[in-house]
């Protein structure tokens, strides 16, 4: 299996591949309350859907990920927006990349292996874009106020 370019969005500006951490619970899976488990860095091959995910963030950028040849996939064929820190470990021991659909039925991947990446960059002008994001929200608020 190809696989092709793909994109994370909404890391800090500035954040390298070794800034993170592949088996952190994330707070937003997990609900308000956390407790779930659900874990992974989840990647997607659509640049546009990046940026869009990437809009919910002040601070954040969008990387470019590319993965070595020969990296080795599990295709896991169904729903994996939920998978347990714990189960991603175990897949971790013989792949590389997870592959699956989330909810609305679009491919997305989990990185399991950092060694697989070659090359981890932010794009250019994401940055710029985040700063143009919060001018508009910073001008929205201000004609709030003046209301």
């Amino acid at each position: 299996m190809s696989i092709p370019v793909l994109y994370h969005g909404g890391l800090p500006h500035g954040t390298s591949l070794s800034d993170i951490d592949l088996f952190r619970e994330a707070t937003k899976q997990n609900g308000r309350h956390g407790g779930g488990g659900y874990a992974g860095f989840y990647l997607t091959e659509s640049r546009e859907v990046a940026e869009r995910y990437n809009e919910s963030s002040d601070d954040g950028g969008v990387f470019e990920v590319k993965v070595k040849s020969g990296a080795k996939v599990l295709d896991y064929g169904r729903d994996i927006t939920r998978i347990k820190k714990d189960d991603l470990k175990d897949y971790a021991k013989d792949y590389d990349l997870m592959r699956g659909r989330n909810i609305l039925g679009k491919i997305e991947y989990i990185l399991l292996d950092k060694a697989c990446v070659v090359s981890f960059n932010e794009i250019k002008n994401s940055e710029k874009k985040a700063c143009v994001r919060l001018a508009k929200r910073l001008l929205l608020l201000a004609r709030m106020l003046v209301e």
